[in-house]
């Protein structure tokens, strides 16, 4: 018996409500689980290197997708990472980013900009462009993946 409110016993609000959340979770149908896919059937081993592995991951009715297996030091994994997407990384640098940045400015209003601005821009950035702007540590990337692509 609450004092205040006489001899009437009040139920808290919130104990109804939460009654019926409960309730309604409880019926609510969760969808099924995503199959899973034994991974040695769909998965090919594309490359390796001292500290790394690369699989072709295709399970039915997936989107396929590349996972990678990275190991050791911080340096090594790093490394590693790089040399086993080095083909990836060069074909961005060649044909992915300028294919950006082309497609970035086309969507400029190039009339309404001053004419000194309209050429620097109609020559979109190219990669050597870009190598005029990389770091020491970038060369030496660049020229270790250029090494493995010959």
């Amino acid at each position: 018996i609450n004092a205040e409110y006489g001899d009437r016993l009040e139920t808290p609000m919130s104990l109804p409500i939460a009654l019926s959340l409960l309730l309604c979770c409880t019926l609510a149908q969760t969808p099924p689980p995503n199959e899973v896919y034994p991974a040695a059937e769909y998965s090919t081993r594309l490359r390796s290197v001292p500290n790394g592995i690369l699989y072709q991951i295709s399970a039915p009715n997936q989107t396929d997708m590349q996972l990678m297996h990275l190991f050791g030091s911080a340096k090594e994994r790093g490394f590693a990472h790089g040399a086993l997407l080095s083909a990836e990384i060069i074909d961005f640098l060649e044909n992915g980013l300028p294919e950006f940045y082309r497609s970035e400015v086309d969507q400029i209003p190039m009339a309404s900009l001053p004419d000194w601005l309209q050429k620097a821009i109609s020559g979109s950035v190219s990669y050597t462009h870009l190598r005029a702007h990389e770091t020491p540590e970038h060369l030496v990337c660049r020229l270790l993946l250029e090494k493995k692509k010959k």
